[in-house]
């Protein structure tokens, strides 16, 4: 009897703890986390001595309110997600969770997210929010995304709330140049980043009739609109310190990051190969990682010791 209770009770410890990754897993911590990165940057750069208690709030709740933007994507997308092999190991597709228990998770985390930034954070920030959520379940994922190869760069716009949301919440005045030009940042990252990605997965993407760029047009298309994009990202990164107060430090990293994306970026045109795409989505994120932290330390020049 003891054998079996003991194999029974790790099945449902293994069981529970599936579940809880599950949960987690719906938020796409990756995709938030780089979200938040933006919303830290321009909380820091409006306010350089950030007041902690609503950088946390800010912080906590933006997660809440971009996870749950997350899960009800992966709801929205059941159908799809099934049919290709990038997603098919998500919670729906697997069946460790139902339809209804990710939508009701998906919708209660966004609910909260929003009506705590309301209560406890600037207005504007709670509205940048909203429109952030409203962009990316509205205009990305239930209108442009089965729709239009221009999926991804209407629905890059979500990220721009992002830049917006962290400014208003550290009280600063809006608009202002400084989070106007994190969020083109991003939304001018956004296209080329994920254009790669879908280079590799096109067979996918043709398996579930989502009409990205590559899937649509073709890999050597696919690969001239993302250098033109990435030639747009870089110039615009080398901007920002020219424009605003940020210091021209920050063009120490700027500089080589950007070579090297551009670098990548013409290999995948010359040579549209999986492997070439896997190479430029894996550095795009290291690119925008290296610039937000850049911004993020250097924007005041070198920080004192």
């Amino acid at each position: 009897m003891g054998l079996p209770s003991a194999l029974k009770r790790r099945a449902t410890e293994g069981s529970h703890r599936d579940r809880l990754l599950a949960y987690l897993e719906l938020t796409k911590p990756k995709v938030v986390l780089l979200n938040l990165l933006v919303g830290l940057v321009s909380f820091v750069l409006a306010a350089p001595v950030p007041p902690p208690i609503p950088l946390c709030i800010f912080l906590v709740t933006g997660y809440l309110a971009a996870g749950g933007c997350g899960a009800i994507n992966c709801w929205y997308d059941r159908d799809i997600d099934r049919l290709m092999a990038r997603t098919s190991e998500r919670a729906i597709p697997r069946e460790v969770l139902s339809p209804r228990q990710v939508l009701l998770f998906g919708s209660a985390l966004l609910t909260a997210g929003l009506l705590a930034a309301a209560w406890t954070l600037p207005g504007p920030t709670a509205l940048m929010m909203a429109a952030g959520a409203g962009t990316y379940l509205i205009v990305y994922t239930v209108w442009l995304k089965r729709t239009s190869p221009l999926n991804v760069v209407l629905g890059g716009a979500a990220v721009c709330f992002a830049a917006f949301a962290g400014w208003t919440a550290a009280g600063a005045p809006f608009p202002a140049l400084t989070p106007v030009m994190i969020a083109l940042l991003g939304f001018f990252w956004t296209p080329g980043h994920f254009w790669a990605l879908a280079v590799y997965r096109d067979g996918d993407y043709r398996l579930a009739r989502i009409p990205m760029l590559p899937a649509r047009a073709g890999r050597y298309p696919a690969a001239r609109a993302i250098y033109a994009w990435n030639v747009a990202t870089v110039g615009l990164t080398l901007l920002i310190p020219v424009l605003t107060a940020i210091d021209r430090l920050t063009l120490v990293i700027m500089v080589p990051a950007g070579l090297l994306l551009l670098h990548l970026s013409r290999g995948l045109l010359r040579s549209p190969s999986d492997d070439g795409a896997v190479r430029l989505f894996s550095f795009s994120i290291a690119y925008l990682l290296s610039v937000l932290l850049a911004l993020l330390v250097l924007a005041d020049g070198i920080p004192a010791l």
